[in-house]
């Protein structure tokens, strides 16, 4: 009878997978529900084995991604044998063999016989030119900096890290300068960064989505083509300067990209969009701008830091400036994972966090700053429009 119910309750669950809602926000509340589920009904063999070798997993998608075997399956129309495979690698047959069969054990290929296999959705997944910058990204630069961190944090006495001199990253490096001065001198790296930070949020809301941009920020004095509406601050390569001329390409008056001219050189084209080099711990060069606008830049820096950037643009604000911070604003209890990963992935990088709307209110203030309003549009991770204006 047990068996049965069992066997029922499985057909149940395939039933839902195969009637799964197609919107984003949808199939992720279903996604959390069963993901949540399948780890309350763990056994404890399951969680020791899931636990020691979550790192594996990592590690085995760069290999496939080296050979190109996700590009290989998902451009292949029918599976593929072991030969097959072997030819268009060129690796060894039965090194192959044991990479496929791990592979397949965790879902990111699909094994269709003896030694034939196909794309999965996951496969497909991490076959993306981003993606599969994003596995080299957090292989090569994120893991050594985790794995450091055990060690730093009971050599530290279990002190939470501020000193961005001073992180497990530097430790894992063996370097003396923060990781984003490191990063620059490393263009591999830097690609494969740049790539990874324009795909991790893939399928989330964009913050024009919730922020009304003209209505908010182009109110007041009138603007003509010489007013700057925008400045992007730190703004890498110009994604979100791209994404507000999308949203608003009819918008009055001048939108700037800045950051470091590494950055800047590799920067979209971007018609009707200044690109301009600058380094935001100096005095802010465009003055009496509607908006400056900082995605993910603080969360890299402790409070003192974060104010001492913040004090370069009170410096250039006029009565019509706001700043927006695009960030996550984290609940004070029920952290989404993917929320609680980025805050640890800070912490090893950077010595840095994600912050809690009082946490924000502290920085702020030590730059003479206060929160006009909070506009949450991404619900998962938090991720805000926190508008500051001066106190």
């Amino acid at each position: 009878m047990a068996t049965t119910n069992v066997e029922t309750q499985i057909a149940q669950l395939q039933s839902i997978l195969q009637n799964a809602p197609k919107d984003p926000a949808s199939r992720q509340k279903l996604y959390d529900a069963v993901s949540d589920m399948a780890l309350k009904l763990e056994g404890s063999g399951d969680t020791m084995q899931r636990v020691c070798y979550l790192p594996l997993q990592l590690s085995v998608a760069n290999i496939a991604v080296d050979l190109g075997l996700f590009d290989i399956l998902a451009n292949s129309t029918s599976p593929l044998g072991l030969d097959d495979l072997q030819k268009k690698t060129g690796a060894d047959q039965v090194l192959l063999r044991r990479v496929l069969r791990y592979l397949a054990s965790v879902n990111m290929v699909e094994e269709t016989g003896a030694d034939t296999f196909k794309a999965s959705n996951i496969t497909q997944t991490l076959s993306r030119p981003l993606i599969a910058a994003g596995l080299r990204h957090n292989f090569n630069m994120c893991a050594p900096a985790f794995q450091e961190l055990p060690k730093f944090l009971k050599d530290t006495k279990y002190q939470n890290p501020y000193d961005v001199m001073n992180s497990p990253f530097q430790r894992a490096f063996q370097i003396d300068e923060p990781p984003f001065l490191w990063v620059l001198k490393h263009p591999y790296h830097l690609e494969n960064a740049n790539k990874w930070m324009s795909v991790q949020r893939e399928g989330s809301n964009e913050w024009p989505d919730a922020f009304n941009f003209e209505a908010e920020c182009c109110a007041g004095s009138k603007i003509t083509p010489e007013t700057p509406v925008f400045v992007d601050v730190g703004g890498g390569i110009g994604h979100q300067c791209q994404l507000l001329k999308d949203r608003y390409p009819n918008i009055q008056g001048r939108v700037i990209l800045q950051d470091q001219p590494p950055m800047v050189a590799q920067a979209l084209p971007l018609p009707g969009v200044e690109k301009m080099a600058h380094d935001f711990w100096t005095p802010e060069p465009v003055k009496g701008a509607r908006a400056y606008y900082m995605r993910n830049i603080l969360h890299d820096y402790p409070d003192e830091a974060g104010a001492k950037i913040l004090r370069q643009l009170v410096d250039a604000m006029d009565k019509d400036s706001v700043i927006l911070i695009d960030e996550m604003v984290l609940p004070t209890t029920g952290t989404h994972w993917r929320a609680a990963q980025l805050d640890f992935t800070m912490m090893s990088a950077m010595a840095a966090m994600e912050r809690t709307e009082q946490q924000w209110k502290e920085l702020l203030d030590k730059a003479g700053l206060k929160i006009k309003k909070v506009v949450v549009y991404n619900e998962q991770l938090r991720d805000s429009i926190i508008v500051v204006v001066p106190k």
